[in-house]
């Protein structure tokens, strides 16, 4: 799963990191850049 979302991530210039904590568990985040446009 997570091999495939890191393949994806960076094809699409995005970055991927997990923070943990012990006895709480952990939490995964994806972003990606984006651009907006006019009219839209």
């Amino acid at each position: 799963g997570l091999s495939i979302v890191k393949k994806f991530v960076d094809a699409m210039d995005g970055k991927i990191w997990c923070e943990s904590e012990v006895g709480k568990g952990a939490s995964f985040f994806v972003q990606f850049k984006t651009t907006t446009r006019d009219g839209i």
